[in-house]
């Protein structure tokens, strides 16, 4: 029996931001099969919420990065592209 429990709590952020685009779905497979295989975690905690600003579809809140995107970063378009592309899937 392990002396120790991994747990690898994930807010989302980086697994997003290394998603690549057009393949968002194998990207996010792939990240979390890297913490669960490579790394040796145990229990893998995806954060989805921040609270009220998600990153997924709500009726309760906000979707992160919804908005005018003339006003967002290279790296916060492609964010909000992944999180679109996950959308339409």
């Amino acid at each position: 029996m392990k002396d120790r429990m991994v747990i690898c709590n994930d807010d989302c952020i980086q697994m997003i931001h290394h998603c690549i685009p057009g393949n968002a779905d194998k990207s996010i497979r792939d990240w979390v099969d890297f913490f669960l295989e490579s790394c040796g975690v145990d229990i893998f905690a995806l954060c989805t919420a921040m609270p009220d600003v998600t990153n997924h579809e709500t009726f309760v809140g906000e979707r992160h990065l919804d908005g005018n995107e003339s006003f967002l970063s290279q790296s916060q378009l492609h964010d909000k592209d992944i999180l679109d592309e996950i959308r339409a899937a």
